[in-house]
């Protein structure tokens, strides 16, 4: 199996660091902060990223292909005003919720600004990837931030000037949108720019075009933000709140493999969408093995670890007792299905499979929100935990089943191509 090189290194071990660096916020909230003003902050970060999400899909693989395409040259993709349309209808929505007190004026707030944030933060790294910036936008996007918000929440916690919920909340707003205008003014600041002033130019697009470019995406993205973003929400909704920052805890560690998967998909996606382009099917499949080793290899390795290391914690309960045990257990085994199948994933978008990618969506979707409504009067956190394995195994066990669907029509076709010509 041949190594990673230097570059793939870097990336992998900076996105471990963020991953690292994401501990910190609920850690610190299980020691010093009132974890139900914390889990309420939290809960309205969740639920903007989770309304973010059919663009973030789009921006993260159609942006980014598109501008692949483009052989990286920083551009204007069809689909990309639809960002700046759906940003600001998010903001209607969020009003309209808060006007039938579906939520109150506050959180509306707060949301809608994350919703913006979030969005400009993944354009700008959708265009720093496609230049060969990868290990400037981890750095910019998954170090920094959880790093100052951190710091933010300390000091403003030791002023005692503001409660929690507005410390947790306006700290992290600080943190993300203070890294993604940083981003502007050092990298790629034509494509921040465009997104700021998008929403002027509105009014010369062509829509329908657009709409077709991120249609897909829309569905698919809409799915899998909720099956994400959707347990913390849960357990703020179920008044669970103070079970937040342990559950987020636990998610985050053990979501070190997923870190790992988005470091290597930046280095192996522009060649498997390149070899797709090219027809070069022997090469793809070489591209899609190695990257399944790398990922299902590293991830076993880690959650192997943090296994004999939970065994070790039992042993002193005054520093187990924060963490929940029996849910970190159940989030490490949607690890492991992550990482064995996640480069199938990235596979299927190169070979355009995203109606595959709906409905993997679409079924491990209903599966975790049934077992999250059954179960979760009977087992609290734990249900979560459960309703997010399941989804796990559903999602890539049909995107691994669309993956060799469609490259096995892909190869026929160039087959049948190649006698023709």
């Amino acid at each position: 199996m041949q190594l990673p090189d230097r570059d793939m290194l870097a990336t992998i071990a900076l996105r471990i660091l963020g991953g690292a660096a994401g501990t910190l916020p609920p850690l610190i909230a299980l020691v010093w902060l009132d974890r139900a003003e914390y889990g309420h902050a939290m809960a309205n970060y969740a639920l903007a990223l989770m309304l973010i999400g059919p663009i973030t899909q789009f921006i993260s693989q159609g942006y980014l292909r598109a501008l692949l395409h483009n052989d990286g040259e920083v551009a204007n993709p069809r689909g990309t005003s639809m960002v700046h349309a759906y940003v600001l209808a998010c903001a209607a929505v969020l009003a309209v919720g808060a006007t039938v007190s579906i939520w109150s004026w506050t959180d509306a707030a707060l949301v809608a600004v994350m919703v913006a944030v979030s969005a400009l933060a993944r354009m700008q790294e959708g265009s720093l990837v496609a230049t060969g910036h990868q290990n400037a936008a981890v750095l910019l996007f998954y170090v920094l931030p959880p790093l100052l918000h951190a710091t933010l929440i300390v000091c403003v916690h030791a002023t005692g000037l503001v409660d929690d919920f507005w410390n947790v909340a306006l700290s992290q707003i600080v943190a993300y949108g203070g890294c993604g205008a940083a981003s502007m003014l050092l990298v790629g600041g034509a494509t921040g720019w465009r997104v700021l002033v998008g929403p002027l130019a509105l009014g010369r697009v062509d829509w329908r075009d657009d709409f077709n470019a991120v249609r897909h995406f829309l569905a698919s993205g809409a799915v899998l933000s909720t099956t994400e973003h959707i347990p913390i929400v849960f357990l703020n909704s179920f008044g669970l709140a103070t079970a937040i920052p342990s559950f987020e805890l636990a998610r985050k560690i053990a979501a070190v493999p997923y870190v790992v998967i988005h470091a290597l998909n930046m280095h192996f996606m522009p060649d498997l969408v390149r070899h797709a382009r090219e027809h070069a099917w022997d090469k793809f499949r070489a591209l899609l093995a190695r990257f399944t080793y790398l990922s299902g290899g590293i991830g076993s390795l880690y959650i192997a670890a943090i296994l004999v290391g939970l065994l070790i914690l039992q042993r002193l309960p005054g520093v187990a007792q924060p963490l929940d045990t029996a849910s970190f257990v159940i989030l490490l085994g949607a690890a492991v299905v992550t990482s064995i199948g996640a480069p199938a994933g990235s596979a299927l978008v190169a070979l355009n499979g995203e109606r595959w990618w709906t409905l993997a969506s679409s079924a491990s979707l209903v599966v975790q929100l049934l077992i999250s409504l059954i179960a979760v009067g009977s087992l609290g956190a734990e249900a979560i935990a459960l309703s997010i394995l399941a989804q796990s195994i559903v999602l890539r066990g049909i995107v691994a089943c669309g993956t060799a669907v469609r490259l096995a029509s892909s190869e026929k076709q160039g087959a049948v191509a190649h006698v023709a010509s």
